[in-house]
């Protein structure tokens, strides 16, 4: 047992690590320039790659530092993505798209798949991206609460970060199902289905016609609710806003 703390440590303090190899300038959200800068963080990418990577595909071991090894992948692609070989970052992410698959260790790579998504250096999941929005669409028909939470986060991350690269099919399966969140029994999930629908409305007008046939009949019933309020008010009052702006019939 104490080894395997050991090991979870260890990729924790590697998570870590990463930030300090390559940080973003001056606290902006520019990735630093590895090859201006006096430290060279390639050789440590390289090594902290082959550290967690065996980690990352192992089956049999400990569930702390499976999370651990997916949490340590998802900084180092952020921060250091463009400095890995090439045939890394597929093996990455096909890795990634095993463990979402897998409801032990989803959430954490739900957490993994944002951090990598908001990253400045715009990571191209376009190789997997179809398969990932049709998996996450999915999860939002779960009964986990803090599940369909962190999916809807993750949605609205790819979304803005890879907006170029969904299609209109994609953009109505995801529409489909947040339309189902849009009510007054949770106000918090609401909101995050509604700020989701906007940011799709905002990375493809096209689709605004099926806004207008998914979500917009639930916000139109969640608007006579006397429950609302808040950011969900707020989100949904935008929403509206936009749909008027595009004038969708």
């Amino acid at each position: 047992v104490g080894r395997y703390k050991i090991i979870a440590e260890a990729l924790r303090v590697v998570s870590v690590l990463v930030t300090a190899v390559r940080s973003t300038d001056n606290n902006s959200e520019v990735m630093s320039d590895a090859s201006v800068s006096r430290f060279d963080p390639a050789p440590h990418v390289a090594s902290m790659y082959a550290a967690i990577i065996p980690r990352l595909k192992a089956h049999d071991i400990d569930q702390e530092i499976k999370e651990c090894a997916i949490t340590a992948i998802g900084q180092l692609v952020a921060k250091c993505g463009d400095l890995l070989e090439a045939g890394q970052l597929p093996c990455v992410l096909r890795l990634l798209m095993e463990k979402l698959h897998n409801e032990i260790t989803r959430m954490a790579t739900l957490k993994s798949f944002t951090v990598i998504a908001l990253s400045p250096l715009n990571i191209d999941l376009s190789p997997i991206l179809s398969d990932v929005v049709h998996e996450l669409a999915l999860l939002l028909r779960q009964q986990s609460r803090s599940l369909k939470q962190l999916t809807l986060e993750t949605l609205t991350a790819l979304v803005k970060a890879n907006r170029d690269s969904f299609d209109k099919t994609q953009f109505k399966f995801v529409l489909q199902e947040t339309a189902h969140l849009v009510n007054d029994t949770d106000l918090h999930l609401t909101q995050l289905s509604l700020q989701l629908t906007i940011d799709v409305l905002c990375a493809s007008p096209a689709v605004a016609s099926t806004v207008a046939d998914t979500v917009l009949p639930a916000a139109l019933d969640l608007s006579c609710s006397p429950l609302l309020q808040g950011r969900a008010l707020s989100t949904l009052l935008g929403l509206l806003k936009d749909l008027v702006i595009l004038d969708v019939p």
